[in-house]
């Protein structure tokens, strides 16, 4: 089994350093490390190239004109040479043992064409540990997005080549239309431990870009409703769209009230404990 790492990264030079050492330092080293900058301006392709004289595994792209992460990505997975691709963001590192737990997880279990951990994320203050559901089906993704980060992420190369990769076209989303795409051809491995630092602290962030964050939601979800037929099965996934808008209104984006009409929107279309819970913290945080 061998494995190809990608990095897209952008302009952050304070950071790259710190991803790349934490794939460098697994206990079950990747064979193929590709970097992949996204047009930077400062003084990023500097410190890729310093980097990529210290490891020859490090290959490093430079591409002259940005086109954001998931194409830099599409870019990446061309350009490997492996049997599996892991990915991570510049600004999260991968704890120690990830790539091993994946490996070993993939051994035992041949026919899954990826396999995806939980991730610890990071903020100014504190930690909080989110973690995949021990299964993860079609209906399960059709949801919500439950894999959560790129960076968690080992997938088989034809998989993704298969399913025509990310769609760079999405303004945000990427990662969750993927997931979609290869869970319909193939099954998941889950490992129910936090084994990426998913960092929440930096600023330039595609969830603080609101327009691309509600932009490429309506756009996944349209393009889930037009392969669904069940009547039922589509107010499920309509309601807990609803309960998804709702938090990104409430967490990301600070407006309680449209918080608040989408959980009262998610009630009456399919109630659920998810959608009362929402509703708690919406009119919680209208009124206080």
């Amino acid at each position: 089994m061998t494995s190809t790492a990608i990095i897209p990264v952008r302009n952050r030079p304070h950071l790259i350093s710190a991803a790349v050492a934490s794939i460098l330092k697994q206990t079950f080293p990747v064979d193929e490390l590709i970097i992949i900058d996204d047009g930077s301006t400062d003084e990023t392709p500097g410190v890729i190239s310093e980097l990529a004289r210290t490891d020859s595994r490090i290959r490093p792209i430079f591409l002259p004109q940005p086109g954001g992460a998931s194409r830099a990505r599409n870019v990446g997975i061309e350009a490997a040479q492996c049997e599996w691709i892991c990915f991570l963001d510049s600004d999260d590192r991968w704890m120690p043992e990830k790539h091993e737990r994946q490996v070993a997880e993939l051994e035992k279990k041949p026919d899954v064409i990826a396999a995806f951990t939980g991730c610890r994320n990071i903020y100014h203050k504190h930690s909080a540990d989110v973690l995949p559901l021990a299964e993860v089906g079609v209906k399960d993704l059709r949801k919500r997005n439950f894999i959560g980060t790129t960076s968690s992420a080992m997938v088989r190369r034809s998989a993704i080549l298969a399913v025509g990769g990310f769609d760079a076209a999405l303004p945000s989303c990427q990662d969750w239309d993927l997931w979609i795409k290869l869970r319909n051809i193939g099954e998941f491995a889950l490992i129910c431990e936090p084994l990426v630092e998913f960092d929440q602290t930096q600023e330039i962030r595609i969830t603080h870009n609101k327009s691309a964050v509600l932009e490429g939601h309506r756009i996944v979800f349209n393009r889930i409703l037009s392969e669904m037929d069940n009547g039922l099965e589509k107010r499920r996934v309509i309601a807990n769209h609803c309960c998804r808008m709702a938090e990104i209104y409430l967490h990301d984006l600070h407006e309680p009230k449209t918080a608040l009409i989408n959980s009262l929107k998610s009630l009456t279309i399919f109630p659920t404990k998810r959608g009362v819970r929402l509703l708690w913290e919406t009119s919680s945080a209208q009124f206080s």
